[in-house]
């Protein structure tokens, strides 16, 4: 396994992560403003800018999940030849 591969899978799995919280705190600050405030205004103009938000940041999603899936089938099929060597050369050595 090249280490260029684990940092990088490494990375997009932070990333990844990063990415989850953020939206998660900025799901709650609308609710923890809304407590503030109740007025159906202030709902409407909450909901508004969260439904602008979440199109944008689901297009940084689904590209950073395919940019971590092509890392992830690239570095399958780089360790497969590998790793039916491996296999033939342990089949040898239990023969």
């Amino acid at each position: 396994m090249k280490k260029e591969q684990v940092f990088t899978i490494l990375g997009g799995s932070v990333l990844l992560g990063l990415l989850m919280y953020r939206k998660q705190k900025r799901q709650q600050k609308p609710a923890q403003t809304l407590a503030k405030d109740n007025s159906l205004k202030a709902a409407v103009k909450n909901t508004v800018v969260s439904a602008k938000n979440l199109g944008p940041e689901l297009k940084n999603t689904m590209g950073t999940i395919e940019e971590i899936k092509t890392e992830i089938n690239q570095f399958t099929a780089d360790i497969e030849p590998q790793l039916k060597k491996l296999t033939k050369d342990v089949e040898k050595f239990q023969k």
